[in-house]
């Protein structure tokens, strides 16, 4: 990401001397591009105030959120070029879905194990596989009309990013299908013409039914596993998956209130596990778990941050829905398409968050904040006053 951002930075460098551009009116105010350039500020500043407050900054803990100020120069330097940018790009979407499929099957293969990366957990991993497969299908004929090999290459893309999600055998990520497909019915229609639309929601639809119907694995993972753990924590045994995770969210709950303010301080969560777990509030178990992870990026923020990691995380996720929902109803066809990606992308990222923390990693923060600038680039290019000018011209004769 630091290479984006040099190369980010040389074209605002080199551009610098053209008339300064401004949004169009016909995509979004220039109020919104404002607001979301202010919310990928904010969990930076919530992690810096908090820490500055109890007296101790943990370098790694802004590593992070730094990756959202990047995006953030990202986003102003590609939306200079978005306007130019060659078709090929929509590409990258399922390039990356097969990307994601070769290395599940590697793991699958080699080790017999759920499908992961070297640096992504199998959570992780099929998380954003199941995103890109979904992109990929959702991008035929986003920058231009597809030939037939390019609709069959994404859709194929679709497809890997599909495998890819079960070998990880990631069930908080499938969450996410039954809401988008319920976004492409509220929503969709604007972005989508008639036939696309109905044909998004059937692939959705289809990636929902046919692995439940045809993969005993999934249908063990979804319901057996789920209702085993349940069974298990009403039996007084919550050490299980479900269980563990409720362990986490109880105990980041009661130190919330005990900290509302500014939160615990940097690895506060972490820290807090074992005098939890000696006065009993959580299981060992649970308390070895937690010092990796709330499972909860919302609460894990908050716990840590308090009232300034809340607004934070909240602001990542509703801002830029925002952002492209105002782009979905106010722009023209591309900035409408690219609006349609860049929310599920954000409630998406949302819906993961809800089980498992996304921005305790580096490579899942930079490809959230990334495809948030790429996407908000190329739905709200930078225009001067000369070419919007020429650019709208035809349209009054």
């Amino acid at each position: 990401m630091f290479l984006l951002l040099a190369c980010s930075l040389y074209v605002l460098v080199a551009d610098a001397r053209t008339p300064l551009p401004r949004p169009s009116a016909t995509v979004v105010p220039r109020h919104a591009l404002t607001a979301l350039t202010i919310a990928l500020c904010l969990p930076f500043a919530a992690v810096m105030l908090s820490e500055l407050i109890h007296g101790h900054v943990a370098g790694n803990t802004l590593d992070s959120p730094s990756r959202f100020l990047i995006a953030i120069v990202l986003m102003f330097a590609l939306r200079r070029l978005s306007e130019n940018l060659p078709a090929w790009v929509s590409f990258g979407l399922p390039i990356g879905a097969f990307a994601a499929a070769v290395m599940a099957s590697y793991t699958v293969i080699e080790f017999a194990a759920r499908a992961e990366s070297s640096f992504l957990n199998p959570i992780h991993f099929g998380d954003i596989a199941l995103l890109l497969g979904v992109l990929s299908a959702l991008s035929i004929n986003w920058l231009k009309r597809d030939h037939v090999m390019g609709v069959i290459i994404k859709l194929a893309g679709a497809l890997a990013g599909g495998y890819a999600s079960w070998a990880s055998l990631s069930r908080g990520g499938w969450i996410a299908l039954p809401v988008m497909v319920i976004l492409c019915i509220w929503i969709g229609g604007k972005a989508l013409n008639r036939n696309a639309r109905w044909a998004a929601i059937v692939v959705l639809c289809a990636a929902i039914v046919l692995p439940i119907g045809l993969s005993q694995t999934v249908r063990t993972r979804m319901f057996t596993d789920i209702s085993l753990d349940l069974s298990n924590m009403a039996k007084g045994q919550p050490d299980s998956s479900v269980g563990i995770r409720l362990e986490l969210y109880k105990a980041a709950l009661i130190l919330i209130g005990q900290n509302p303010a500014m939160g615990l301080g940097a690895h506060g969560f972490h820290d807090a596990m074992a005098p939890m777990a000696e006065k009993g509030i959580i299981t060992p178990t649970a308390a070895e778990l937690g010092r990796g992870e709330v499972h909860n990026q919302i609460l894990a923020y908050t716990v840590d941050y308090g009232i300034g990691g809340l607004i934070a995380m909240l602001a990542v996720y509703l801002v830029p829905a925002w952002f492209f929902i105002l782009c979905i109803r106010h722009g023209d066809k591309r900035a409408r398409r690219t609006g349609l990606l860049g929310l599920l992308t954000a409630v998406a990222f949302f819906i993961f968050g809800l089980t498992v923390e996304t921005f305790n990693l580096k490579v899942t923060t930079a490809f959230y904040a990334t495809m948030l600038a790429i996407f908000a680039a190329i739905a709200c290019p930078a225009r001067s006053k000369s070419a919007e000018t020429a650019a709208t011209s035809p349209e009054r004769k």
